[in-house]
């Protein structure tokens, strides 16, 4: 892709994106019942979505071995600590880890984009993969994975949104949350809504989810019909950037692509072509001489726990590197 319609960052650190409000991440332990728990999950997992990039900029496609290390802080109690590394490259799967400092509530999971334009005016960035938050002190764990993006208007004011269905489920608990990312109508409707439930797998509805994911999601009870919120990014506290400090882990994301990234900021997107033209041939000389020595690549830090042939993004992974929290 050419240099000048890039974000200067990579794949990696968008992905720390889902972890702006550590606070909330934080909070998934503390409900007494699953319901309460699962509810926490959904107001996390929607905040970690609103957050956007200015303008329709492509993060860097991170190359194989690439890691990115950070934390976000609110208060030293309130810390989360993120990783990620490259383990792919055709296909490109990216795979991340999380853990909250207090809580120990954590996070692995798998990210792979695959895009396609489903007409001139329209294109559908499908987020392959799935994850698994994991709360040690409950002895629980809810699996769920991500919508996809679609950049509308392509041809005039070109917007992002969401689409997809989403399942959130526990094998724990027989409790599940079902959330639709409806995408606005050609003759009508209204652009980021989000519409949902909460029930058991005997489909009993015990909440009834709705709003906007960018803007207000409530939650009604289905017996009481009180209504609470899950999320206002109006009211939410503002989201943390990242923190990422100097690393002695091999290849850091921001000095693999710390002169592209330069040149971008600096607005000069020839000499941003330039730097990344460089670096991925590079990177294909590396990828030959692996091959005519007959390696194969093997990931750093993660292991796969359950390998599904179906499609990579799928895999199950564990995180086998040095402690995030130390």
């Amino acid at each position: 892709l050419p240099a000048y319609i890039l974000e200067p960052r990579s794949v990696l650190e968008r992905i720390s994106d889902m972890f702006t409000h550590p606070d909330l991440f934080g909070r998934i332990s503390d409900g007494e019942s699953s319901k309460e728990r699962l509810v926490s999950v959904l107001q996390w997992y929607i905040s970690s979505l609103h957050v956007k990039p200015r303008g329709l900029k492509k993060p860097y496609n991170p190359v194989l071995g690439e890691t990115f290390e950070c934390y976000f802080a609110r208060g030293t109690s309130e810390e989360v600590h993120f990783f990620a590394e490259q383990v792919g490259h055709h296909p490109p799967v990216s795979v991340f880890t999380a853990i909250h400092a207090r809580t120990k509530v954590n996070i692995t999971g798998s990210y792979m984009l695959k895009g396609r334009l489903i007409s001139p005016n329209c294109a559908c960035i499908s987020i392959e993969g799935r994850f698994d938050v994991i709360i040690p002190a409950r002895q629980e764990a809810w699996s769920m994975s991500f919508p996809s993006i679609y950049i509308s208007s392509l041809l005039t004011t070109p917007r992002i949104e969401a689409g997809g269905e989403i399942k959130i489920t526990s094998l724990k608990s027989d409790l599940v949350a079902d959330l639709s990312f409806e995408r606005k109508g050609f003759f009508g409707g209204d652009y980021d809504v989000l519409k949902g439930s909460i029930s058991t797998t005997s489909k009993s509805p015990l909440m009834t989810i709705g709003g906007k994911w960018s803007g207000m999601t409530f939650a009604e009870d289905s017996q009481t019909k009180t209504k609470s919120i899950l999320f206002d990014t109006d009211r939410a506290a503002q989201p943390l950037r990242p923190h990422a400090p100097d690393t002695a882990l091999p290849n850091p994301s921001r000095v693999i692509w710390e002169r592209v990234t330069v040149a971008l900021r600096g607005m000069d997107a020839d000499a941003a072509q330039s730097e990344k033209n460089d670096l991925e041939a590079a990177q294909r000389e590396i990828r030959r001489a692996r091959e005519a020595r007959g390696e194969e690549y093997l990931p750093k830090f993660f292991r796969i726990l359950n390998e599904k042939k179906k499609s990579a993004a799928e895999d199950q992974w564990l995180y086998i590197g040095p402690s995030l929290t130390d």
